[in-house]
């Protein structure tokens, strides 16, 4: 039975406190907590009260006229306790309390709070208070319980409706239940208790034998099954559903009260209908059959739906299938849909059964895909697409169908309860989703409605978590379109049932928080994440097309976007299988949309071929006159998100020669936010871009996330004291343009921290903010990294060494031809500052007097500071301006999406040289280092993070040991006495990584023996290396290895480049990788009669394979004081440079002579102050 009431005084342990009585949860002795089942969690160590109404009490005492004090406090798993104090009024001595769970100090969107109480605590005041019942319940009253409240039938159908209706209270009540009627209904539905017997005689039966409803009587506790029935009738029109609103109320004598539920009746919709209909897919066959442009697409589809064996779900797994299984099903549904070949329909529910299988399928699992919640989303709603489309094909049977309905109802009971949490992210967006598409497939109306309207739904989803700029609140570009695909795809699949999103205005609140907080209050700040609206607002209503419109002025002449936090290049291509601009084009049908249509491949689904190939037509038109509007030719800047673009407006100039750049400012983006206002977020010139904030990704589950990834250091903008900018409020106070110049300011005033320490603490993950917790983590990432321990080091995912606040100013100036960036920083003491630059291709630092003062293996060593992974760093002394030259090759595997190591996308092949004056100030030191980038795909676990454990064996014993995760970081080291040693062995065995669904990957071969010295009596240094590489053969004939991988040859990684274990280079390093990873490496070294006193070496991983002058480099230009003025500029070009010469007398201007004989003169005015100018002279 459904439990509806919990009494504490008899169910729960009690003890008495001080001044009151405390109620525990009784766990059991072998309690585990928190216990998952796939996405489900169950606890078997507190009460799970999400939903219910709250407290009910009894309370005895003297007699008085003074109101007496109660205050409760309930306690949670792993949440703070929630408290509240209320008065009483004892005037015969007893009083009766209701208290709701809404009366708690807890916003009424994060419902969920309470599906884990383990105590409740009850104080008085006077003390000499007795509680004689507190009991918890489901509702103040009566209960009324519809398990499924949608359905929909065909005319003439009976849709009956099974529920029961519980007495939550403490005393008897007599209950009626009845429709109720707001004066428009069709439907008229007929009511039944379960049996008139059952009913203890409180119904009468009718001439029907149907039980008329009167009354029953339910005693406290007590339920009764109550049936609704309806019949669907022609005048309802498919797809259409109207609501029968059921209400029960009961009475004592001494009150009454009452619930009621909505049952939402349809009249059945033939699917399929949520892409298409059947004309709809019919008109997809025929685009596909008169247009050969949309073949490749289609062919795809037929590659993934023949190549998919579909099998049961994987044995040994938590969730029961790949998440990759999506695009199978998707390909064959689309084969299905388009050709109509029954056989694709066979195996889509081929899968279908072995999915909902309750032994070994999502029933028994409760996770359907391999990765999180996120896309278990967008699987369930390609699972909806699917069904939808087969459904009426007959390939499943009732019973069949009824077990994919099943899967669905536990999914979306599931993200019921989930997303009530007060949380917005495009993680509950994409499983809202998949839930709709879900109800919508049931043609279950209720559960449709409350995923799209109810609390925590789509729509809240949208008005919350949209700025006002019509970009996505997280800040990434990936995420803005995947979230506005999501919601066009919801807002489409809802017109068949009679709502129209499309056009609909929602309403935006006005306060800063995306989440939910309480009392206006600002949300917890966990590993520097900021997720407040900055930049204010201008409208009071957003739409689904603002999201659209919103990335329109940003797109370059290719449709391509720049990078915006965690995101790269991108185009606006469809996501998951969803459309964005040409479903966008269906409904809006803005002239705008059509170079975004003509950049993209053509799509076969949702295309039209008439509006693509005129908007390849107009693209050409455009791009053949390079003065003719375009919203790519033109300054753009949005202050929510924080873009100032700027683009050159040189008049005849071909756009691709035109020169474009983006300075970051505006709101953070939560965990999607990096740490980066002022920087120089982008320079794209000739189809090629310098950067991306990806360009060094590690991957959301590693520490490098946080601790370095998304960080100050990773950018290109003025740092302090090799810190992290913690976000704050940011304003743009320029914004200007003239004939031959384009110029933006931007300004923050803000306080900059060591970066969370470790990277963030995943609690999604059960972690806490131990030490031990960043071990583990360091260890699943396969990465050494040292600990800092003591009282004084910072905690896990913590920020730490905080700086005063500090004021930052940038101007930007765009030119014909190059780029001009004034900084302007002033802090209260002494700092260090660098000016930063993260560019591929180092060629030549040069300036007068410029002198190479030493090499370090890290920035800094310090182990709460991220410079510790920018490693090989030189150092340099500049007594006067200085000018840095780079050269960034892109080849065919940059044309596309380059995910792997220095990610870069959408790239013409060719150079993009990139020379970087520094002009003020006149003397600084500087630095060029290495980038600390993954060489791999983050998921796959397939780069260089190497497990590796090594020992040394002298005449067959282990003298010395030691293991490690190998990566950037890390290096063992050898040191042993060998006098009266026959035979050394140095033994090295590679463990693997795994995937991110756990399979065992093979580390790549990059481990190498550093250096293996032998010192002899004499004192002699051999370097065994270095005896290999001279072919010494006295000693070469004394060196034997075993299933060892020499690489390249001596000083020479497996790549044939340089190796470097953390930041210094072994030129006589030697291979270590074993060639068979089940077994050790040996190298034997015959020690007899050399007279060796002492063996050392040193082990770790070349982290930067084969030829690194592509490999992206840390440019920083330090100076110090309490202020900072840098005037920095940046000439990207593709063949021949147009600068001749740089020279500043000043920080407030820069004078420019080019090759031409031109000399041109940028000035910035009033940086310092609140009134900013700036202007040019030539």
């Amino acid at each position: 039975m459904l439990k509806i009431r919990t009494d504490l005084m008899r169910e729960w342990k009690q003890e008495t406190e001080a001044d009151g009585i405390r109620f525990s949860f009784p766990a059991p002795k072998d309690a585990k907590g928190r216990i998952p089942c796939g996405f489900v969690f169950t606890n078997d160590s507190a009460a799970d009260w999400k939903g219910w109404y709250g407290l009910e009490l009894a309370v005895e005492g003297p007699a008085s006229e003074e109101p007496a004090q109660l205050s409760i406090t309930v306690e949670f798993f792993s949440r703070e306790p929630l408290s509240l104090t209320v008065p009483l009024l004892l005037s015969d001595g007893k009083a009766h309390v209701e208290l709701p769970f809404s009366l708690f100090p807890l916003e009424q969107a994060k419902e969920n709070a309470w599906d884990a109480v383990t105590a409740v605590r009850l104080f008085f005041r006077p003390s000499d208070l007795r509680v004689t019942q507190c009991a918890a319940k489901r509702r103040q009253g009566l209960f009324l319980h519809m398990p499924v409240r949608g359905k929909a039938g065909e005319p003439g159908e009976r849709i009956i409706y099974e529920g029961a209706v519980y007495n939550c209270s403490s005393r008897p009540l007599l209950v009626c239940a009845e429709q109720v009627f707001q004066g428009w209904e069709s439907l008229q539905a007929e009511l039944a208790w379960e049996t008139a017997a059952e009913a203890d005689g409180c119904g009468e039966a009718a001439s029907s034998g149907v039980p008329t409803l009167k009354s029953v009587l339910l005693r406290p506790g007590e339920g009764l099954p109550l049936s609704a029935s309806v019949t669907v009738h022609t005048n309802m029109v498919p797809g259409g559903h109207e609501t029968t609103l059921l209400r029960v109320w009961g009475q004592d004598g001494a009150g009454s009260c009452e619930d009621s539920v909505s049952l939402r009746t349809g009249r059945r919709l033939a699917h399929p209908y949520l892409y298409h209909d059947a004309e709809g897919w019919r008109d997809v066959k025929e685009k596909l059959e008169a247009h050969a442009f949309y073949e490749p697409a289609f062919q795809e589809y037929r590659s993934a739906a023949d190549g998919w064996v579909v099998t049961d779900p994987l044995p040994g797994r938590d969730f029961c299938y790949e998440t990759a299984v999506e695009t199978n099903v998707m390909s064959a549904a689309y084969l299905y849909a388009i050709t109509g070949e029954r056989a694709w329909a066979e195996k889509l529910a081929d899968f279908y059964r072995r999915f909902s299988d309750p032994e070994t399928g999502y029933p028994a699992r409760k996770k359907g895909c391999s990765q999180s919640y996120v896309q278990e989303g967008h699987f369930f709603q390609h699972l909806a697409i699917g069904l939808d489309i087969i459904w009426d094909s007959g390939v499943l049977s009732e019973k069949e169908l009824a077990q994919m309905e099943g899967c669905f109802r536990l999914y979306m009971e599931l993200l019921d309860s989930h997303v009530r949490g007060g949380h917005i992210s495009n993680w509950i967006l994409s499983e809202l989703t998949g839930a709709l598409f879900c109800a919508l497939t049931l043609q279950d109306m209720d559960m449709a409605l409350r995923f799209a309207f109810g609390p925590g739904g789509i729509a809240e989803q949208f008005r919350f978590g949209v700025f006002n700029d019509g970009w996505w609140h997280e800040c990434s570009v990936g995420y803005n379109t995947w979230v506005s695909s999501m919601l066009l795809h919801t807002a489409h699949a809802l017109l068949p049932f009679g709502y129209d999103l499309i056009h609909a205005a929602f309403r935006i609140p006005f306060n800063d928080e995306v989440s939910s907080t309480f009392r206006c209050r600002p949300a917890p700040v966990k590993s520097g994440m900021y997720n407040l609206k900055w930049g204010g607002n201008r409208r009071n209503a957003v739409r689904i097309k603002d999201m659209f419109d919103a990335v329109i002025p940003f797109l370059d002449y290719r449709g391509v976007i720049f990078g915006i936090s965690d995101s790269d290049e991108k185009k606006m291509a469809g996501v998951h299988f969803g459309s964005t601009y040409d479903l966008a084009y269906h409904y809006y049908r803005d002239e705008a949309y059509l170079p975004v249509i003509a950049s993209a491949e053509p799509d076969p689904i949702f295309g039209d071929p008439e509006v693509y190939q005129r908007a390849l037509s107009e693209q050409r038109r455009l791009l053949a006159d390079p003065d003719s509007p375009a919203p790519f030719r033109k300054n753009a800047c949005s202050d929510n998100i924080g873009l100032a673009l700027l683009r050159s407006q040189t008049p005849g100039r071909p756009q691709r020669e035109q020169l474009q750049a983006v300075l970051r400012y505006g709101s953070h983006g939560n965990a999607h936010g990096h740490f980066d206002i002022t920087e120089l977020l982008s320079v794209m010139r000739y189809g090629r871009s310098f950067f991306n904030p990806e360009n060094c990704w590690w991957g959301y589950a590693h520490f490098m996330y946080k601790f370095y990834v998304q960080n100050s250091l990773t950018k290109n903008m003025v740092v302090v004291d090799e810190k992290m900018q913690v976000p704050a409020d940011s304003r743009r106070f320029l914004w200007h343009a003239e004939p031959g110049l384009q110029a933006a300011g931007v300004q923050v005033k803000t306080r900059w921290a060591y970066p969370p320490y470790g990277g963030m603490v995943y609690e999604q993950d059960g972690q806490t903010a131990t030490k031990e917790e960043l071990r583990k983590r360091c260890r699943m990432n396969g990465c050494f990294l040292p600990i800092a321990e003591g009282p004084d080091s910072p905690e896990y995912g913590s920020l730490s060494g905080f700086t005063e606040e500090i004021l930052q100013k940038r101007v930007m100036a765009v030119t014909d031809d190059y780029i001009v960036l004034f900084d302007y920083l002033e802090g209260e003491g002494e700092h260090q500052y660098d000016s930063l630059l993260q560019i591929k291709g180092f060629s030549s630092l040069t300036g007068e007097g410029l002198r190479q003062t030493h090499h370090t293996e890290q920035m800094n060593e310090n182990p709460i500071s991220d410079a510790q992974f920018i490693t090989d760093c030189t150092w340099y002394e500049a007594p006067a301006p200085t000018l840095a030259r780079f050269c960034a090759l892109f080849t065919e595997e940059h044309t596309g999406e380059k995910k792997k190591c220095d990610r870069s996308n959408y790239n013409e092949p060719g150079p993009l040289h990139i020379d970087v004056y520094t002009a003020w100030p006149p003397h600084t030191r500087q630095m060029i280092g290495r980038v600390a980038v993954y060489d791999g795909w983050a998921a796959d676990g397939n780069g260089y993070t190497i497990p590796l454990s090594y020992r040394l064996e002298l005449d067959g014993q282990t003298c010395e040991e030691g293991a490690f995760d190998g990566w950037i970081l890390g290096r063992g080291k050898l040191d042993a006495d060998v006098r009266g040693t026959d035979k050394a062995t140095l033994i090295l065995r590679q463990g693997c990584m795994h995937d991110e669904i756990g399979r065992s990957v093979q580390t790549p071969q990059g481990v190498f023996w550093g250096e293996i010295c032998l010192e002899l009596e004499n004192g002699e240094i051999l370097n065994l290396g270095k005896c290999l590489k001279e072919g010494r053969t006295d000693i070469v004939s004394r060196i034997r290895t075993r299933n060892l991988d020499a690489s390249c040859g001596v000083g020479q990684d497996y790549r044939g480049g340089r190796v470097t274990i953390v930041g210094t280079e072994y030129p006589f390093s030697l291979g270590a990788s074993p060639v068979n990873h089940q077994e050790e490496s040996r190298v034997e070294i015959d020690l007899k009669a050399l007279n060796a006193v002492r063996l050392t070496a040193c082990v770790g991983v070349d982290a930067f394979p084969g030829d690194e002058w592509q490999k992206r480099k840390t440019y920083a230009v330090r100076s110090f004081g309490k202020t900072a003025r840098y005037i920095t500029v940046i000439e990207p070009y593709e063949k021949e440079s147009v600068i001749l010469r740089v020279q500043a007398d000043g920080p407030d201007s820069v004078r420019i002579e080019r090759k031409d004989g031109r000399i041109q003169t940028i000035s910035v005015h009033g940086l310092d102050t609140d009134q900013v100018s700036i202007k040019k002279a030539e």
